[in-house]
C-alpha cells in the first residue's frame, strides 16, 4: 500500500475529490474540509492513497530552513480519512511517507488512527451524541450526576 501513497502539493490536489471523500468517510471531520485547511494552513500539501481512497493533511511549517509537520490553530485532530475502514498498517504507511519530507511531526491523528508503532498517543475523550439524553446520562460518574442535582435548582 505504501508505493500507492503519493505526496501531493497544494495546488496539485483535487479538492472536489477530496472534500468529497472527507464528507463520505465515517472518520471525516470538518477540520479536514479544503476550505477549512486553507484558512488554518494555507500551504497544506497532502498523502493521497490511490485515487483519493484514503487521505492524509500535510499541515506544515518551515523554521530555519527545516520543514515540519504541525497542528494548525483550531484543529483538535487531523491525520487519515478513508470511507474503507482504516487498519494500524496504513495508518504506519502513511506515517512513513511522511517522515520521508518532514523531520519532525507533532500532528494529532484522529480517533480511528491506531497504530502500534506510534511513541506517543494524546487522550482524546469523545462523547458520542446520537444517543438520547437519558441513555448518554446513565453513563455518568455518580459525582457528576450529584453535582449535577446540586446545580439544578440555581
Amino acid at each position: 500500500m505504501e508505493n500507492a501513497i503519493t505526496y501531493h502539493k497544494h495546488s496539485e490536489i483535487d479538492k472536489a475529490k477530496w472534500d468529497a471523500l472527507i464528507k463520505a468517510a465515517p472518520n471525516g471531520l470538518a477540520y479536514a474540509q479544503s476550505d477549512f485547511l486553507d484558512a488554518m494552513s494555507p500551504q497544506w500539501d497532502a498523502l493521497i492513497a490511490g485515487d483519493y481512497h484514503a487521505v492524509m493533511p500535510l499541515t506544515w511549517r518551515k523554521k530555519m530552513g527545516i520543514r515540519y509537520l504541525c497542528q494548525p490553530a483550531f484543529c483538535q485532530q487531523l491525520g487519515i480519512f478513508s470511507a474503507a475502514p482504516i487498519h494500524p498498517p496504513l495508518v504506519e504507511s502513511f506515517l512513513r511517507k511522511a517522515t520521508v519530507n518532514f523531520r519532525l511531526v507533532e500532528i494529532f491523528l484522529n480517533e480511528t488512527n491506531h497504530s502500534e508503532n506510534m511513541q506517543q498517543a494524546a487522550t482524546n475523550f469523545v462523547l458520542p451524541l446520537n444517543k438520547p439524553y437519558e441513555t448518554i446520562r446513565e453513563q455518568y460518574r455518580n459525582d457528576l450526576i450529584k453535582n449535577l442535582k446540586r446545580t439544578e435548582g440555581i
